[in-house]
């Protein structure tokens, strides 16, 4: 099995708001889930950031799929 990739165009570092537009669910909630660290994530200057591959492993533990599109 092939793991899933990340089109073109695709930032390799995701803020809160893309993250909640490739999961679809609100801003709000993925915020909670990086506050408790449901959601691993990397603090650079200051900013939450989440790598694209951290966000298809914890996904894909749950059995989330990815809309990749709406962040390009």
């Amino acid at each position: 099995m092939t793991a899933p990739s990340v089109p073109a165009g695709v930032p390799q570092l995701l803020t809160s708001g893309e993250v909640a537009r490739v999961i679809r669910l609100s801003e709000r909630r993925v915020r909670y889930w990086l506050d408790r660290h449901v959601i691993p994530c990397h603090w650079i200057g200051g900013q939450r950031y989440v790598k694209d591959a951290d966000l298809i492993a914890w996904a894909s533990l749950r059995g989330l799929s990815l809309d990749w599109v709406a962040v390009i």
